[in-house]
């Protein structure tokens, strides 16, 4: 972005930031500016948009959003209790952009007020909400929780993936995803325990979900995600669940791959 236009930015950033108290005004403030900076080029094509047609997006550049972030950690770092309140005016607003903002909020909130950003992830995370929107808030808004109370966070995940609703297993599988994509954690051996359960007992209904986690599982550590599908397939051999993991190989080491397509191939014989 040009010098100047960079200046005008920070100054309509500042000026949004000066809102931070009346979230009204902040919420009307900020879609203005993301009206100013939108590609509306990109929001025209439908060819390139990626989102479903559920997720409307200003797309505007990454640069602004980074920016808006990056004063708002400074003032809720000083001031955190306005930022429950703008958040939950943010996320009533289905925009891409303004949901993004309001997880960005909790995930700023200081560990003495980890039990709000707890209570309205729990509130927010709705089994018919978009996966996009989800994305962002167990990403974001988790931030906190991850780093300095991830007993707690996985905790949330695993009454999740523990209900006996489906929809709420989907929540507990993506956020156990996205915490597992997080290089800052580091307690796997948690991570498989919870999953154990719905590989004991496999249903094809979560079989894309629980493929994306063990990628994610076998890129963080292939060796233990290797052995941990060892033990439970001894238990379970079900032709689902052995088909399920055959489409995850892709991500391992070849050593580690062809060992995995051995003793899947044994299983079937």
């Amino acid at each position: 972005m040009p010098a100047v236009q960079l200046a005008r930015l920070k100054s309509q950033i500042e000026s949004l930031i000066s809102f931070y108290t009346q979230p009204e005004d902040f919420h009307r403030q900020l879609l203005l500016l993301l009206e100013q900076h939108a590609d509306l080029t990109f929001r025209s094509s439908p060819a390139v948009n990626a989102l479903p047609p559920s997720v409307q997006s200003y797309h505007v550049p990454p640069l602004v959003i980074q920016q808006i972030e990056r004063n708002l950690l400074h003032v809720v770092s000083k001031n955190p209790l306005p930022a429950l309140a703008l958040a939950d005016l943010l996320w009533s607003d289905t925009q891409l952009e303004t949901r993004l903002i309001a997880a960005s909020l909790l995930g700023m909130l200081p560990s003495e007020h980890l039990d709000h950003s707890l209570q309205r992830i729990k509130l927010w995370a709705r089994p018919d909400t978009d996966r996009h929107f989800l994305t962002l808030l167990f990403s974001k808004g988790a931030v906190n929780l991850r780093r300095f109370s991830p007993q707690r966070w996985l905790e949330t995940i695993d009454r999740w993936i523990s209900s006996a609703d489906p929809a709420e297993q989907r929540l507990g599988i993506l956020a156990l995803q996205l915490l597992i994509e997080d290089r800052s954690f580091e307690n796997l051996p948690a991570a498989f325990k919870i999953i154990s359960p719905l590989l004991h007992e496999y249903h094809d209904l979560h079989r894309n979900d629980l493929r994306s986690l063990l990628t994610a599982l076998s890129r963080r550590s292939p060796n233990e995600t290797a052995y941990f599908l060892r033990q439970v397939l001894s238990l379970n051999t079900d032709p689902r669940l052995i088909k399920m993991v055959r489409q995850s190989l892709t991500e391992y080491p070849d050593e580690i791959r062809s060992r995995l397509r051995e003793f899947l191939q044994a299983l079937q014989r």
